[in-house]
């Protein structure tokens, strides 16, 4: 459940700024996939393309994401996705940048070997250019494990040790928490302790992620027991979930290791 908070929030780090600032960055150095992340960041902050934004005090920036998302997608092929970013960025703010990249995507060409594409070069070795979930990874939130019980450590070293194992994994791209804190705190929400399907869907749409993990942990006579599973954001269906049991406390660490490797296969 996703509850409105009063007013009086504590101002959480990473503006939309920084994130499209660390995106740039990263494209500069041909960081893809780091890039493609901080730019889908900085939209669920700001969503709008625009020139001369200001940003804190007398600061400005052109700020494009949709434009440089849609420069991406189709440097790796991905031409229906580079279509509706580029559309849209056109429809927010009219660039010449856009409107040749969007003709591009339409013929279903992208840049050559040395071509400039979005704000800087960053051609992709050709070994990358697999598909956009091949390289960008799929945006994964790792929502807090729900602890069933008095004792709230094993399901926070659970949540965790999940968000530390999927961070490794080259098929997701992992949200973290405190991303998660600053679009609650944008949105002046706070979530319940005990999150459905429903809600999960909710919270990983708001930080355009496509799947999101949930579960809980509770000790059940002699065992700790612990439930997770993954839902599909644009389906709301829960694609996939099991249960990982162990005697000893101890052994927590190792068992949402475990539900890693589940969801990692």
């Amino acid at each position: 459940m996703l509850l409105l908070l009063g007013s009086g929030l504590a101002h959480a780090a990473g503006d939309w700024w920084d994130y499209y600032g660390q995106a740039q960055a990263f494209a500069k150095k041909r960081m893809v996939r780091e890039a493609f992340n901080a730019y889908k960041n900085s939209v669920c902050l700001r969503s709008a393309d625009k020139s001369s934004v200001r940003t804190y005090g007398m600061h400005f920036v052109d700020y494009f994401p949709h434009r440089e998302l849609g420069a991406l997608f189709l440097q790796v092929g991905d031409f229906a996705k580079a279509v509706k970013e580029l559309e849209q960025s056109l429809r927010m703010e009219p660039s010449q940048q856009a409107r040749d990249l969007l003709a591009a995507a339409r013929r279903g060409e992208r840049p050559g070997q040395e071509g400039r594409i979005g704000d800087a070069e960053r051609t992709l070795p050709e070994e990358t250019r697999g598909g956009s979930a091949a390289v960008f990874g799929r945006r994964l939130a790792v929502l807090d494990i729900e602890s069933v019980g008095p004792d709230k450590a094993p399901a926070e070293v659970a949540g965790e040790t999940l968000r530390t194992e999927l961070a490794g994994s080259s098929n997701y791209y992992v949200l973290e928490r405190k991303f998660l804190q600053k679009i609650l705190d944008e949105q002046r929400l706070q979530m319940d302790p005990v999150v459905d399907e429903s809600t999960a869907v909710k919270i990983g749409r708001l930080m355009a992620a496509e799947s999101v993990i949930l579960g809980s942990m509770a000790n059940v006579g002699s065992r700790w027991v612990l439930n997770v599973r993954m839902v599909d954001v644009e389906t709301g269906r829960t694609v996939s979930g099991k249960s990982f049991d162990t005697k000893n406390l101890t052994k927590v660490h190792a068992l949402a290791k475990k539900a890693a490797a589940f969801f990692d296969r």
